[in-house]
This record gives C-alpha cells, structure tokens and sequence, in this order.
C-alpha cells in the first residue's frame, strides 16, 4: 500500500478500500467487480483472454493468479476511491475505460493491468483536484 505520500481524503479513503479488499475472498473480489466494471473490463485488467473466466472466478470454478489477484485488489481500492471523491459507479466505469490524458492518453484499465498502481493514483488524485 502506497498511502504514506498521499494527502486525505484519498489516503484516507485508499487505507479504508485496503482494508476493506484484504477481507475480501477472491469470489466476492471478481463479482464486485463484474458488477460494476463488467466482465470485459475486469479481463482487460486482469489480461485475462476471455471474460467468461470472470465468471468462474466468482463462482470457484476457477482460482485467479497471484498476479491477476493482485490486479484486481488495485483495481477494486481505485473504484472506491473514485466513489468516495464523488463518482457515481457508472462514471467511476467509464473513468477506467476513458483515454486519460495524466496516462498519456490510456485507458486507467490498460495502466493497471501493465501494473503500474501508482501511476493510475496520479490520475485519480489529479481528477481529485479538478
């Protein structure tokens, strides 16, 4: 967790969807996200081929990797984050989706799933700020 540089509310805000992710089992982790993101999202983050594997994560017919878990835990504290600075779910969706010029005109989903956590805290404390 990358909070120590970060100024409230989103350190704040971070620390609790860090919390709050670490007590999550990795089924209720991918159907959150599925929910809200959409399985094809959740695949793109995750640089999982094909999005019906969402769904066996949710239903324990599969195991996620470490790293494709790992993907999912900063993709879930980044939604909350974005909830908790005032987006509405479908907006925080389309955030992840969006060109972000902060990412150099990538989408927040893509940045993630090349495992680059900090860089997408950027965008987001940047919207923060807007």
């Amino acid at each position: 967790m990358h909070t120590l540089t970060r100024n409230p509310p989103i350190a704040k805000l971070l620390t609790d969807a860090y919390s709050e992710v670490s007590r999550l089992e990795y089924d209720a982790l991918a159907a959150f996200l599925a929910d809200r993101l959409g399985r094809p999202t959740v695949a793109r983050v995750t640089r999982t081929s094909n999005p019906n594997t969402v769904t066996k994560w949710r239903l324990k017919k599969a195991v996620p990797k470490s790293a494709r878990l790992e993907r999912m835990r900063e993709t879930f504290q980044v939604f909350k984050v974005l909830v908790g600075i005032g987006l509405s779910d479908i907006n925080a969706e389309q955030w992840f989706r969006g060109k972000n010029p902060v990412l150099g005109f990538r989408m927040p989903a893509d940045v993630l799933a090349d495992g680059d956590f900090e860089k997408v805290l950027t965008a987001v404390e940047n919207l923060a700020s807007e």
